[in-house]
């Protein structure tokens, strides 16, 4: 089964991974989304929230833009990060996701 994490601002996808204080979490196991939850994220530092997307079993996080440090320590704990990710509903990316049509660019954000 894969954990899908999408950061929010309001109800479409944060442009940038320190402003958001939501994030869905999709699992979808076979293609199908088979449980959806919304929750709120720990104060912004990028080695506590990698800490907690390491703990809560995420597998996959769709991103506008991302720091760095917090990719590669992502990347280093075996989590997929599609980053450069157009800003639009997480359940529209997630769909793309699935049916293998999700959109990325090189959308680094270094602050």
């Amino acid at each position: 089964m894969q954990k899908i994490a999408i950061p929010l601002s309001g109800r479409k996808l944060s442009l940038r991974f320190a402003e958001c204080r939501q994030i869905k979490i999709y699992c979808v196991k076979n293609r199908k989304i088979v449980n959806e939850d919304l929750t709120s994220l720990p104060a912004y530092q990028p080695d506590l929230i990698s800490e907690w997307i390491i703990e809560n079993g995420i597998t996959d996080v769709i991103v506008a833009g991302i720091e760095l440090k917090l990719l590669q320590t992502l990347n280093r704990n075996k989590v997929n990060v599609f980053v450069g990710v157009k800003v639009e509903t997480p359940d529209n990316l997630v769909k793309e996701y699935i049916d293998g049509i999700l959109e990325t660019h090189d959308n680094l954000l270094f602050h």
